[in-house]
């Protein structure tokens, strides 16, 4: 928990308060999606909520994101949902801002 966010006042401090909270959540997280468990990345994701909502609401909407926008294949063995978004941001980059696309191709850059 001390690398989540380091620098933002709400994790500053510690093992503290907001620090175990978070474990809380990733905790939870875990048992509810046994087949995911915990994995490096959800740390960011869920630290990111809790600057924002409550950590009870912040598992809330990874649960929501998780259950009903298959976000839960980006932590899946294989990352098979992290390379699907990347084919849908590169096919919408090529689509809408074909310039930039291109340019990206040109210098051989996979965003």
């Amino acid at each position: 928990m001390p690398r989540t966010l380091p620098q933002h006042i709400y994790f500053a401090e510690s093992h503290g308060t907001d620090q175990k909270a978070l474990f809380a959540v990733l905790k939870c997280l875990a048992l509810y999606f046994p087949s995911t468990g915990y994995v490096q990345g959800m740390n960011s994701l869920c630290g990111t909520l809790m600057t924002y909502t409550t950590p009870e609401d912040a598992f809330a909407i990874v649960v929501s994101l998780f259950a009903n926008y298959e976000f839960q294949d980006s932590f899946l063995p294989g990352l098979p949902g992290l390379e699907k978004n990347f084919y849908i941001m590169l096919s919408l980059l090529k689509k809408y801002l074909p310039k930039l696309f291109q340019k990206f191709i040109d210098i051989d850059f996979t965003p």
